[in-house]
C-alpha cells in the first residue's frame, strides 16, 4: 500500500508506503489524550497539557517531543509533512490566532 497525496503541495515530494508511522503517531496522541498523565511524562509544558486535554488542540512543540519525534523519519516525514497530512485528511485543521503561535 502507497500512500501518495500529489495535490497537496506539502507532500507532493512524499511517498509513505509504510503508513504505520501515521497511525503510531496518532495512537500516541490519542493514548495522551486519555492519560493526562501521559502528557507531564513526555516533559510537555503544562499550559498546553491543559489546552490539549480540554481542546485537543496540539503544538508542533508537542509533536516534536521524544515520545512523538521517534515516529518521524528526517526529512523524509516531518512534522510538517504529518500536519499537512492531517489537514488535507480533514483530522486537523491549523489555527492562526495569536493565542495558538507554535500550533
Amino acid at each position: 500500500l502507497f500512500l501518495w497525496y500529489h495535490k497537496v503541495p506539502m507532500l507532493r515530494d512524499v511517498v509513505i508506503s509504510d503508513p504505520q508511522v501515521i497511525l503510531n503517531v496518532i495512537t500516541k496522541l490519542v493514548e495522551c489524550k486519555h492519560d493526562p498523565a501521559a502528557l507531564g511524562a513526555a516533559g510537555i509544558k503544562s499550559s498546553w497539557c491543559s489546552k490539549f486535554q480540554n481542546h485537543a488542540i496540539i503544538s508542533r512543540d508537542i509533536l516534536a517531543q521524544k515520545c512523538f519525534k521517534k515516529h518521524f523519519i528526517g526529512h523524509a516525514f516531518t512534522i510538517e509533512h504529518f500536519i499537512a497530512l492531517m489537514c488535507h485528511l480533514f483530522i486537523m485543521v491549523r489555527l492562526d490566532n495569536e493565542n495558538s503561535k507554535g500550533d
